[in-house]
C-alpha cells in the first residue's frame, strides 16, 4: 500500500474519531436536562449540511477538484467542534448547540462524500474493495476508542465534555493537515510528467493529475449527467442505494442512542462499543487481508442475517450483559462488514467517468437516514420503549436482506 493510501487511512482514523466523541452527545444533553428527542433534533439540523454537500459533491468535484476541496471537510468539522466545547464550557443555551450541529454536518458531509473517492482514486479496480475495507476498519477504530475514552474521562471528571469535544476538534483539525499532505504528495507524483523539465515552481500539471483530483474534471468524461444518473439506477446498482439507506437506519440508531439504551437496561454502553469495534475492526481487516481477489458481495446476504440475530440478543441484553455483548459483537460484524462492500459495489456498477456521481448519490442514500431516522427512532422509544425502535429496526434489517439476495 502506498504512503498516500496510508495517510488517508490515518485520516479517516482521526475523523471518525473526533464523530465518535459526539456519540456521547445525549448524555451531556441529560446533564443539562435534555432528552433523546433533543439529541434527536441536534442530529436532524446536522443533515442541512451534510445533505447540501453531499448532494452537491459531483458538481463541487468537477468545478473545484478534490485538491482544493479534500481538506475541508476535516477543517469544518473542526470548527463545529470547538462550538460544542465552548458550548459546553461556557453552559451556552441551546441556539448555539444547533449552530455547533449545522456546522458540523457541513464538515461531515464534504469529508463523508469525498473521503472515499479521494481513496478510490488513487486504486486500481482490482484493489479497490480491499482498500475501502481498509478504510472502513480506520475509521471503526477511531469511532470505536472514542466513546471508550470519554467514558473513562467523565467517570473521573463528569464535567469533561468540554475538553472532550475540545480534543474532537483537534483531532479533525490534525486529519485536515493530513489531508493536505495528500494532496500535496499527488501533485508531487505528477508534477514531472515526461523527459522535459518540471513544470515552474514545481506545480502539477493540472491535465497530469488523476481525474477527479483537478477542476473541471467530470467534462473530460463525455457522459452526459441525465444518462449518468438513469445508469446509476438501473438494477443491480440501485440496490445498493436502498439497501445502504435501510442499513444506515440501524446504525445511527444503535450509535447515537446506546448512551441512554444502556442506561435504561441498567448496562454500561462501553460494553456495546468495545465489542462493536472489536468486530468492525477484526471482520474488516480480515476481509481486507484474505479477501483480495474473492468477489465478498457474495456475503453480503449472511452478513445481513447477523446483523438481524444480533437485534434479538439486543433485545434481551436486559437479561444479560452477556447477550449485550454478543449482540454488539454480531451487530459489528454484520453491519460492519457490509457497509463497505455495498459501498464497493455501488461504485462497481457505475459507469465510466461516473464514480463522483455515485459516490454522492451513496452519500447521500446513507446520510439522510443517518440524520433523519433518529427524530423517528426518538418518537419511537418515547411511545413504545426501545423495543419498539428494535421491532422497527428489525424490519429495516430484513428488508435489506430481501434486497442482498434479489441483487446477486
Amino acid at each position: 500500500m502506498s504512503a498516500l493510501r496510508r495517510l488517508l487511512l490515518l485520516e479517516c482514523a482521526l475523523v471518525y474519531f473526533a464523530a465518535g466523541m459526539f456519540y456521547i452527545l445525549p448524555l451531556f444533553l441529560a446533564s443539562r436536562g435534555g432528552g433523546e428527542l433533543l439529541a434527536a433534533q441536534l442530529i436532524g439540523v446536522s443533515a442541512v449540511g451534510a445533505i447540501a454537500c453531499s448532494a452537491g459533491s459531483a458538481w463541487l468535484v468537477r468545478r473545484f477538484g478534490l485538491a482544493r476541496l479534500a481538506p475541508l471537510g476535516g477543517t469544518v468539522f473542526a470548527a463545529g467542534s470547538l462550538v460544542f466545547a465552548r458550548a459546553a464550557w461556557a453552559d451556552a443555551g441551546t441556539p448555539l448547540l444547533f449552530a455547533a450541529s449545522v456546522v458540523q454536518g457541513w464538515g461531515w458531509g464534504l469529508y463523508f462524500t469525498l473521503g472515499p473517492l479521494c481513496l478510490s482514486s488513487l486504486c486500481s479496480a482490482e484493489e479497490r474493495t480491499h482498500s475501502l475495507l481498509l478504510y472502513g476498519a480506520a475509521g471503526s477504530v477511531g469511532s470505536g476508542v472514542a466513546p471508550l475514552l470519554a467514558e473513562l474521562v467523565l467517570h473521573r471528571s463528569p464535567d469533561g465534555f468540554a475538553g472532550l469535544f475540545a480534543l474532537a476538534a483537534l483531532c479533525s483539525a490534525a486529519a485536515a493537515f493530513l489531508s493536505r499532505a495528500v494532496v500535496r504528495g499527488v501533485a508531487g507524483l505528477h508534477t514531472h510528467t515526461g523527459p522535459g523539465p518540471a513544470s515552474r515552481h514545481g506545480q502539477a500539471d493540472a491535465a497530469a493529475l488523476p481525474v477527479p483530483w483537478r477542476r473541471h474534471a467530470g467534462a473530460a468524461t463525455g457522459l452526459p449527467r441525465v444518462a449518468s444518473c438513469r445508469s446509476l439506477l438501473q438494477w443491480p446498482g440501485a440496490a445498493y442505494y436502498l439497501m445502504v439507506a435501510l442499513a444506515a437506519c440501524i446504525y445511527t440508531s444503535m450509535i447515537n442512542f446506546q448512551t441512554t439504551f444502556a442506561a435504561a437496561k441498567g448496562l454500561h454502553y462501553s460494553t456495546f462499543y468495545l465489542f462493536y469495534t472489536l468486530a468492525v475492526i477484526g471482520t474488516r481487516f480480515a476481509a481486507g487481508w484474505l479477501g483480495k481477489g474473492r468477489d465478498l458481495a457474495r456475503l453480503l446476504p449472511a452478513l445481513l442475517a447477523t446483523a438481524l440475530l444480533s437485534l434479538g440478543f439486543l433485545a434481551a441484553a436486559a437479561l444479560s450483559p452477556l447477550l449485550y455483548a454478543v449482540g454488539a459483537f454480531l451487530l459489528g460484524a454484520g453491519y460492519g462488514l457490509a457497509y463497505p462492500i455495498m459501498q464497493s459495489q455501488a461504485i462497481r456498477h457505475a459507469p465510466q467517468g461516473a464514480q463522483p456521481l455515485a459516490m454522492s448519490l451513496y452519500s447521500l442514500s446513507y446520510l439522510v437516514p443517518r440524520y433523519g431516522f433518529p427524530y423517528l427512532a426518538a418518537l419511537l422509544v418515547l411511545g413504545g420503549g426501545y423495543e419498539a425502535l428494535l421491532a422497527v429496526l428489525a424490519c429495516c434489517t430484513a428488508a435489506a436482506l430481501v434486497l442482498a439476495k434479489l441483487s446477486r
